[in-house]
C-alpha cells in the first residue's frame, strides 16, 4: 500500500514539508533537516520555542528569574504605584453624605473653585479657566456651602490633615468674614458636625465631634 499523497499538494497548494531554515545562525540546529515531513503544528511550537529562547538570552540581563518558563521571559518591571488618593475628596463625600442623611433639613452644596481649568496645553488650560471665571467661578471660594433655617449659611472649607489654604483660599476666606459669614476649615465629619452644632445644628447620628466648635478655624 503506497504512502498517502499530500493533500496541499493534490488541491495544488504547496507542500507542507519545510524546507532547510536560510537564516538559521551558527550553532543551531537546521530547522528543515530536523522538523522535515513533520505535521506543521509541531514544527512552528518547536520553532517558537527556539525564538523565545533566543530572545531571553539577548535580553538575560533585563529578564525576571523564571526557572520554568512560566512568563516566557516577561521583562522586569517596576510595581505600578497607585493612583495617588484625594483624601480632600474622601472627606467632602462622607461630609455630604453625613449632612444629607443625619440633617436632612439643611441644604449642602459643592463649589466649583477650580481656577485653572482642565486641558491638554497650558493655553488651553487659561482659555477654560478664563471662560469659569466669567461664568462666575471664584477662585479660593470655600468647597461647600450648608444653607440653614433662619437665613444662615455656613462654608466649609474641607482639607486633609496636613493641607493648607492656598493663598486664593485665604483671601477668598477673609473676604466671607467680613461680610459676616461663618467659614470653617474642616479636616473629618467629626469637624463639620462641630462647626455645624454651633450654628443649632442638631444631628440625628450619634457621632461625637473630634474638635469642640469653638476650637475651629473660623
Amino acid at each position: 500500500m503506497s504512502a498517502p499523497r499530500d493533500p496541499g499538494a493534490t488541491a495544488g497548494y504547496p507542500s507542507l514539508d519545510v524546507p532547510p531554515s536560510t537564516h538559521a545562525q551558527a550553532g543551531d540546529e537546521p530547522a528543515g533537516a530536523a522538523f522535515s515531513g513533520e505535521p506543521l503544528g509541531d514544527f512552528l511550537a518547536r520553532e517558537g520555542k527556539l525564538y523565545v529562547a533566543k530572545l531571553r538570552a539577548k535580553r538575560a540581563p533585563k529578564l525576571s528569574a523564571d526557572p520554568d518558563g512560566s512568563l516566557l521571559g516577561m521583562p522586569i518591571r517596576k510595581p505600578k504605584q497607585g493612583k495617588r488618593k484625594a483624601p480632600e475628596r474622601m472627606i467632602q463625600s462622607a461630609i455630604v453624605a453625613d449632612i444629607r442623611r443625619n440633617a436632612s433639613f439643611c441644604i449642602v452644596a459643592a463649589s466649583v473653585s477650580t481656577a485653572q481649568g482642565t486641558g491638554r496645553t497650558p493655553d488651553e488650560r487659561a482659555r477654560y479657566g478664563a471662560r469659569l471665571k466669567a461664568f462666575g467661578v471664584w477662585a479660593g471660594e470655600p468647597d461647600l456651602r450648608v444653607y440653614l433655617p433662619g437665613s444662615q449659611i455656613v462654608f466649609l472649607e474641607c482639607k486633609a490633615p496636613r493641607g493648607t489654604l492656598s493663598d486664593a483660599q485665604t483671601a477668598a476666606h477673609d473676604q466671607l468674614r467680613r461680610l459676616g459669614h461663618a467659614v470653617y476649615v474642616v479636616r473629618s465629619v467629626e469637624d463639620a458636625r462641630a462647626a455645624l452644632a454651633a450654628h443649632g445644628v442638631a444631628f440625628a447620628g450619634a457621632l461625637r465631634p473630634a474638635l469642640p466648635a469653638e476650637g475651629l478655624r473660623r
